[in-house]
């Protein structure tokens, strides 16, 4: 377990391919001499048709190389995701249960949400590449194999490698989606604006509403008698309830106002969340993974197909055996699978979410009803404005004032009545449904499932290097080399779903199955995949005498798995029996700048440092060691 968590850990990091300069020599069988530097770029593959230049042999001592990046700030993703994970715990507990928090942890969730996706909307790449080369050969040892009075060099690298990445992308309408529900989350878990506190409110509201109504309906029936029968006891009969339909539609108000703040938060709220859901579902989100650890056996031969004093040309190949001397099996991690951990996970199938026009129709007949109340509103203080007025006229006891005021005053009275019973059935309508918003999120989120499938590697597989090399007038090389055009590597493709159920505790946990039964064989290459190097170098030994041993370095890359390419340069200056330079890259999956330095002894022995770091703090995936890109330890004798 603590091992596949190493190797997943590593798999949040991004490679970062760069050149390390060693020596060659060309030798015949009385003597040996310098050459300039070679540059190869990978211990365990390099360009096979470079080692045409290795003379007599090269030995590959122990060397160690670890390319890491990512295109995200590591140290700042840490944290963000870090402080999140407890507040979607709360946030979820939230929601299924309908508890309410303050405005303050709505809003602090809202930005850690925003701040953790962020990166996601445009795509996010975690990459490695971390390679231990254990021993290897390559060179001329036998005069007499030849072809056409040409030496033919051989090569045996055996090294281990442990290689992955892990994308991530969110679709636009997913992202717009999660702004808006991001937005929305300190309305949906403030008090107000849950559905316990909606339901309250609208509760509140249409118990005022029918007590209103019923004074209404009385104020009307004295008032019409008032004007058919003037009399003093009539009048203080219409005045008393003139005075209490004026503090009924004070009681109404207030309810009636939050009633609608709380429609309006609730609704773009949930609406935000509809839509994000719906995001997810209709395919905003993509994820594919791959990490392994392998062993790499490969034997490599070299031709020089042009030779003359001023164009030196070879070809070569590689032909590798990758060995996987174990993997983690699921099982041993409590699940029923015979898939692994080391291999590829993709997700393909985002399901679920299928009840959602229910919430849709009840978040439209909330919307509906808030309408109502806020013309309800408009007319409440209309009629309390006309009631006020009449009330003073009333107290006066003028019975001739009684005549001109009591008839406009019922007529709004009656016309808000109506508004009243409009409104009164479109609440009662909303809360047939309200309360089942809840019950139904908390449905649909169990129901949500994501599908895809865990390609395992099997124990064995082969692939295929090809390269050319050229030295043009003792100053230009120039190195191309094609990795893994061909892999053939028997892997076992097994469909996964992953969603909600219920837990022993009652709230709903994560669960993983896996159909075994579904399974089918695949080549697999994820963690071998199909790449394109070139790189050169220049001397200026002849160009600018005055810079002796200063030489310009370059390599582009293209990975075929997604990777950006990537563009390195750098100036490397020879003193005596060293070296050091310094350069930068841009693309590939992150830019950096890189130190190196190195010693030649003897003519024999080499030794390489390098090291990257990345400005931006895109690199290894550990707090505090995000600076660092890549580093470089290399060896090898020549003779």
């Amino acid at each position: 377990m603590k091992r596949s968590l190493f190797f997943t850990g590593i798999a949040l990091s991004s490679s970062l391919l760069i050149s390390v300069p060693v020596w060659a020599e060309t030798a015949s069988k009385q003597s040996a001499q310098q050459v300039a530097p070679e540059s190869t770029f990978r211990f365990i593959d390099p360009n096979p048709a470079a080692t045409a230049n290795f003379g007599w042999g090269r030995f590959r001592l122990p060397s160690l190389r670890i390319d890491i990046g990512s295109t995200v700030p590591v140290d700042k993703s840490i944290q963000d995701f870090t402080s999140l994970g407890s507040s979607l715990s709360s946030l979820t507990n939230a929601l299924l249960k309908g508890e309410t928090t303050s405005n303050e942890t709505a809003t602090s969730t809202k930005n850690q949400l925003a701040n953790a996706l962020a990166p996601f909307r445009s795509g996010a790449r975690l990459d490695y590449e971390t390679e231990v080369a254990l021993v290897s050969f390559a060179g001329s040892p036998f005069p007499g194999l030849q072809i056409a009075n040409r030496p033919l060099s051989l090569g045996l690298h055996i090294g281990a490698e442990t290689r992955g990445y892990v994308n991530a992308q969110f679709s636009q309408e997913f992202s717009n989606s999660l702004t808006t529900l991001s937005d929305s989350l300190p309305g949906l878990l403030t008090t107000a604006s849950t559905v316990a506190g909606l339901t309250t409110n609208a509760n509140q509201l249409t118990t005022q509403t029918a007590q209103l109504t019923g004074n209404i309906t009385q104020l009307v029936s004295e008032g019409n008698q008032l004007l058919q029968s003037p009399s003093l006891q009539q009048l203080n009969t219409v005045t008393s309830l003139a005075t209490q339909v004026s503090g009924n539609v004070d009681q109404l108000l207030t309810p009636a106002r939050s009633l609608t703040k709380a429609v309006t938060d609730s609704t773009a709220t949930a609406q935000g969340l509809l839509n994000a859901l719906k995001g997810a579902s209709s395919g905003g989100i993509s994820f594919d993974s791959a990490n392994d650890l392998h062993v790499t056996v490969s034997l490599s031969g070299a031709y020089p197909v042009y030779d003359t004093p001023d164009v030196k040309i070879s070809v070569g190949t590689n032909l590798k055996l990758f060995l996987m001397p174990f993997n983690v099996p699921f099982r041993s991690l409590g699940l029923n699978s015979d898939s692994s951990v080391m291999g590829q996970i993709k997700v393909t199938e985002f399901k679920g979410l299928q009840n959602l026009d229910g919430i849709q129709t009840t978040l439209n007949s909330l919307n509906t009803a808030a309408t109502d109340v806020n013309k309800l509103i408009t007319e409440a203080e209309s009629v309390k404005t006309q009631l006020d007025t009449a009330n003073q006229n009333l107290s006066s006891n003028n019975i001739a004032a009684i005549a001109t005021q009591v008839q406009p005053l019922l007529n709004s009275v009656t016309s808000a009545n109506q508004t009243l019973q409009t409104t009164q059935q479109s609440i009662n309508s909303a809360l047939q449904n309200v309360n089942n918003i809840q019950q139904t999120l908390s449905t649909e989120l169990q129901q949500v499932s994501l599908k895809g499938s865990i390609t395992t590697p099997g124990g064995a597989g082969f692939g295929l290097d090809l390269g050319i090399n050229a030295i043009l007038y003792r100053n230009l090389r120039l190195n191309l080399s094609l990795q893994n055009p061909l892999v053939l590597w028997q892997g076992t493709e097994r469909p996964f779903e992953a969603k909600m159920a219920n837990g022993t505790s009652g709230q709903p946990q994560p669960s993983l199955s896996f159909q075994d039964d579904q399974a089918k064989s695949v080549n697999y290459n994820a963690t071998v995949p199909l790449a394109l190097l070139l790189n050169g170098s220049y001397s200026f030994d002849e160009l600018l005498p005055q810079f002796q041993g200063l030489s310009l370095k370059g390599m582009f890359e293209f990975v075929n798995n997604g990777r950006t390419p990537g563009l390195t340069l750098g100036l490397q200056k020879q003193v005596g029996m060293g070296y050091f330079g310094v350069g930068g890259r841009a693309g590939g999956i992150s830019s950096m700048i890189y130190g190196e330095a190195g010693l030649r002894l003897l003519g024999n022995f080499g030794l390489d440092l390098q090291l990257g770091v990345s400005p931006a703090g895109t690199g290894i995936p550990a707090p505090g060691m995000s600076w660092l890109n890549s580093a470089i330890v290399g060896m090898y004798l020549q003779f």
